[in-house]
């Protein structure tokens, strides 16, 4: 079945881009207060509690599966509204449906190639951007971290990113190729919710690493357009699992 494009205005489009991330913050900064005021058990004031939260590894995974289930919510919900109701036109905006499994193995080596050069680059110029999770491996932290970031934030990232931000920007019509195998009208979706996701991270990582992922997310948007949005989810896990084996392992 086809189902109907969805059209959003330019400044449609950019208010519920720019929405997303402000809301993505702003959960995140909510979660971590709520759960260092249950898990510390303190009754200190809302600045301590970020500081103080925002460096146990419970606390930080308890915020980044707030931040999933009402981000992801808050995106279905504004689909489901704007397709009147119809769950299969929600699901078929964010393009959730099957990919080979020759598509994954083509992705999956583009993934490995890309990790090569980055990590190169990285080794190069002396970055380590994992090093903001010293400290919130710890102890019981150890577990909820590992599956808040290799698991629950790549799957979310992806419905805000690769979904919701993506499609507001691009008007799903397939018109003669341009570059790399993308229709024109893809390109704008791609390039800024791109930018965006390599935006949220800037505040965590340095210049190198923010510049990589920018380009990890195009990369990460090729195969969502390609073959689905579940690709893309699959591919950012791998991603982030081997990033934090890596971290793990002391590289």
């Amino acid at each position: 079945m086809i189902y109907p494009i969805f059209y959003f205005s330019r400044l449609y489009a950019f208010f519920i881009s720019a929405f997303c991330v402000f809301l993505m913050f702003f959960l995140q900064i909510i979660g971590v207060i709520f759960a260092a005021k249950i898990h510390l058990d303190t009754e200190k004031e809302i600045i301590n509690l970020i500081e103080i939260g925002s460096k146990n590894g419970i606390v930080v995974a308890c915020s980044i599966i707030f931040t999933a289930i009402f981000l992801s919510l808050f995106a279905f919900l504004i689909i489901f509204i704007k397709s009147n109701y119809h769950i299969n036109k929600t699901l078929a905006y964010f393009d959730i449906k099957k990919f080979s499994l020759k598509s994954f193995f083509v992705y999956l080596l583009y993934l490995i190639i890309f990790l090569i050069i980055s990590e190169g680059l990285l080794f190069y110029f002396d970055s380590k951007p994992l090093t903001l999770m010293d400290g919130l491996m710890d102890g019981a932290s150890f577990l909820p971290m590992i599956l808040t970031t290799t698991i629950i934030a790549p799957i979310y990232e992806e419905l805000i990113f690769r979904g919701m931000i993506f499609g507001v920007y691009s008007n799903h019509e397939i018109n003669q190729q341009s570059f790399l195998g993308l229709d024109s009208s893809h390109w704008t979706g791609v390039i800024i919710s791109s930018l965006l996701f390599a935006f949220v991270h800037a505040l965590q990582y340095d210049l190198l690493s923010t510049v990589i992922i920018f380009f990890l997310a195009i990369l990460f948007c090729h195969a969502r357009i390609k073959q689905g949005i579940l690709l893309s989810v699959v591919l950012h896990i791998i991603n982030n699992t081997l990033a934090m084996a890596m971290y793990l392992l002391g590289y």
